[in-house]
């Protein structure tokens, strides 16, 4: 009854529509986060999705979130939640956590999940190199809209797509 009750609690967060998140929120989501249930886990994520961060953003809950994206143990929808929700340029991509999202920009994955995968990689912090390597995962898409993809990259580093075939 109680796992329920933290599930209802974190629903209601999400859909309170607040311009700002009261402080007090940010522990327990998480703490719901760090919990053992995936179920907790994966609503407190969507609940962080949905909330405005600080101006300043929150340490804690980002470093959270990463945490969350970082962890095998957990699904892997999950763990692309918890990175989408990390807040623009806050998400270094190392080798293995770039590989599994860049994993998902597959066209057998379903488009909501190279969705946001793509969202992911055009607001993480990425070496040339794996904007190169996020190119050639979708150049081979046609009519999918995660063609947007290579114009947002393109849009950050003016001059890096020049001549990728």
């Amino acid at each position: 009854a109680l796992r329920e009750s933290r599930i209802t609690a974190l629903e209601a967060m999400a859909r309170a529509g607040l311009k700002e998140t009261p402080p007090g929120w940010y522990p327990e989501l998480i703490r719901a986060m760090d919990s053992e249930n995936p179920v907790l886990s994966r609503q407190a994520v969507l609940t962080a999705r949905s909330l405005a961060m600080p101006k300043g953003g929150h340490a804690e809950l980002t470093a959270a979130l990463v945490r969350v994206g970082r962890d095998a143990k957990v699904s892997p929808e999950t763990r692309l939640e918890a990175l989408a929700a990390v807040p623009a340029g806050n998400l270094p991509l190392d080798g293995g956590l770039f590989d599994f999202v860049r994993s998902y920009l597959d066209p057998a994955k379903p488009v909501s999940t190279r969705g946001t995968a793509a969202s992911i990689l055009a607001r993480a912090r990425l070496t040339p190199e794996q904007l190169l390597a996020a190119l050639g995962a979708i150049k081979p898409m046609t009519q999918d809209p995660l063609d947007q993809l290579s114009d947002l990259i393109a849009a950050r580093i003016p001059g890096l797509c020049t001549g990728v075939a």
